[in-house]
C-alpha cells in the first residue's frame, strides 16, 4: 500500500514538474536569419513591379505578436518609388512540420515616398494583401528532430527571444 501511495505521489509530482515538457528558447537572431531567407519577395501588379526586402523582426517582451518592417520598392518603367511597410504577426507552432510560423499578419503602415497619398492608398489596397499572404504561415524557425512533433503548451515573447513550452 505504501508503495502504491509513493508511486502516485511521484506521478503527481512529475506531472507538476513537467518532465514531459520541453522548453525551447529561440533567439531573435535565429528567427531573423530564417526570415531573411524568404526575401526579397518580388511580384507584379498590373504595370507595377513591387519588391519587399530587408526584413527586420522586432520582439516586444510580453507581447503576443512580433513586429516586422520591410523595405518597399514599387514602380513601372521610368518611375520608381521607395518606402516601407510595417506589420505585426502572431506566431504559431506546427507540430506536423516542427516549425514556428508567422500567422495572421496585419499591415498597419504602408508608405511610399513622393507618391501622392491618394495613389499610395490605391497601391496599398492591391499590394498589402500580397505581402500579408506571403508572410502568413511563413516558417521562421525549425525545431530539432528530438523537439519536433510535440504539442505547444505555451509561447511567450521575452527580451530578444521567443520561449516555447512543448509537451507530449
Amino acid at each position: 500500500m505504501r508503495r502504491v501511495a509513493l508511486w502516485l505521489l511521484l506521478l503527481i509530482l512529475a506531472g507538476c514538474a513537467g518532465p514531459f515538457q520541453l522548453g525551447v528558447s529561440v533567439p531573435r537572431q535565429k528567427l531573423q536569419q530564417r526570415l531573411d531567407t524568404h526575401f526579397p519577395f518580388e511580384t507584379k501588379v498590373l504595370l507595377f513591379a513591387v519588391s519587399f526586402s530587408s526584413p527586420m523582426l522586432t520582439l516586444e517582451p510580453g507581447a503576443d505578436r512580433v513586429g516586422l518592417h520591410l523595405a518597399l520598392e514599387a514602380g513601372m518603367p521610368g518611375v520608381q518609388y521607395k518606402g516601407e511597410v510595417a506589420l505585426d504577426s502572431g506566431l504559431a507552432y506546427q507540430a506536423r512540420t516542427g516549425s514556428l510560423v508567422l500567422v495572421g499578419p496585419r499591415l498597419f503602415r504602408f508608405q511610399l515616398e513622393d507618391m501622392p497619398e491618394i495613389f499610395c492608398r490605391q497601391v496599398e489596397k492591391v499590394v498589402g494583401p500580397l505581402v500579408t499572404a506571403h508572410l502568413d504561415s511563413l516558417p521562421v524557425y525549425q525545431l530539432k528532430e528530438g523537439q519536433a512533433r510535440r504539442r505547444l503548451k505555451g509561447l511567450r515573447i521575452e527580451k530578444d527571444q521567443v520561449v516555447t513550452v512543448l509537451g507530449l
